[in-house]
C-alpha cells in the first residue's frame, strides 16, 4: 500500500492559501460584518464582544479560533451555549463559503498546474491505488481525480465504495439520512 499525507502546502501551488493568510480573509471578512444579521448573537452584547475578541485575535488562526469557540461553548450552559453553538455553526459556514470561493477563483490557476502532476496517474498503476489523506479544506484531490480522470473513493457520498473496510467498520451517511437528522436549526 503506498499513501500520501498531504498538508495545506500542497494546495498553494494552485492558488490556495495557508493557514495564516487565509486567517486575515477570513478574520477581516467576518469583522467588517459583525454588526450584520450575519452571526446570532442572542441580542447579548456581552456574547458578542467574546466573540469578537475571539476572532480579532491575531495570535489565532481560524481553526485555533473555531477551538476556542467549542471551548466556551462547553465551559457555558442554557442559552448561552445554545447560542454559541449556533455562533460555531455559522462560523464554520463562513470559512466553507469563503474556501469555496476562493477555490472557484483557483480554478484557472489549478487547471495550469495539473500539468505538472501528471506522474500521480502512473504512480497509481503501479501501485493499483493510493491512499491520499489531507487535513486541507480544500478540494484539490477531487479536482485533479476529476482532470486525469481518476476514479476517486472519499468515504462522503454512498454512490462510491469508500474502501475503508480494512480500518474499521464505517458507515456513510447517505443524502437522504443526512436531510433527516435532528436539529434543532431546521423545522
Amino acid at each position: 500500500m503506498l499513501a500520501f499525507f498531504l498538508g495545506a502546502g500542497a494546495s498553494v501551488e494552485c492558488g490556495m492559501p495557508l493557514v495564516w493568510p487565509f486567517t486575515a480573509t477570513f478574520r477581516e471578512n467576518v469583522l467588517k460584518r459583525i454588526d450584520t444579521n450575519l452571526f446570532n448573537f442572542s441580542d447579548s452584547e456581552d456574547i458578542k464582544q467574546r466573540f469578537v475578541e475571539i476572532i480579532g485575535n491575531n495570535d489565532l488562526h481560524y481553526e485555533q479560533m473555531v477551538s476556542e469557540l467549542e471551548i466556551w461553548k462547553l465551559s457555558t450552559a442554557g442559552k448561552e451555549q445554545q447560542t454559541v453553538d449556533g455562533l460555531i455553526k455559522q462560523t464554520t459556514e463562513c470559512i466553507q463559503i469563503l474556501l469555496l470561493e476562493l477555490q472557484e477563483k483557483c480554478q484557472s490557476r489549478m487547471r495550469l498546474r495539473f500539468d505538472d502532476y501528471f506522474g500521480l496517474k502512473s504512480i497509481i498503476k503501479q501501485h493499483g491505488s493510493l491512499d491520499i489523506y489531507s487535513l486541507n479544506h480544500d478540494l484539490i484531490v477531487e479536482e485533479l481525480c476529476s482532470f486525469y480522470e481518476i476514479p476517486l473513493k472519499d468515504g462522503f457520498y454512498s454512490d462510491r465504495e469508500h474502501g475503508y473496510s480494512r480500518l474499521g467498520d464505517f458507515k456513510v451517511v447517505t443524502k437522504a439520512e443526512f436531510q433527516q437528522r435532528e436539529s434543532p436549526l431546521v423545522h
